[in-house]
């Protein structure tokens, strides 16, 4: 089976065999999200995986997430701050995506 390969804005075929019995599922462009250049430390996958968690989640939890993650933040080793700073950015891109402010 001929794959099909997305790099850059262009979709190239590649030669490689696709075997469904592993599991490989090859998505539409329009199914994969771009990753924010401002992200210090999370990859693709940990970026789509809290997006979604965020998702889910209420209003309310929403709001009191972003306070306790500001409150993490603050407290912080240089190590996980870049992990709490990515948080905090899909955080409120979710919060602006509701239409949400978040309380300062």
């Amino acid at each position: 089976m001929l794959a099909v390969v997305e790099i850059g804005p262009t979709m190239l075929p590649t030669l490689a065999r696709v075997e469904p019995a592993i599991g490989l599922r090859i998505l539409p462009p329009s199914s994969v999200a771009v990753l924010p250049p401002q992200l210090q430390v999370y990859d693709h996958a940990q970026y789509q995986r809290f997006t979604q968690g965020l998702r889910r989640m209420s209003a309310k939890d929403l709001l009191g997430y972003e306070t306790r993650l500001r409150h993490d933040l603050a407290a912080a080793s240089m190590f996980m701050a870049p992990y709490h700073l990515d948080a905090l950015f899909v955080l409120e891109a979710e919060l602006v995506r509701r239409d949400l402010s978040p309380p300062r």
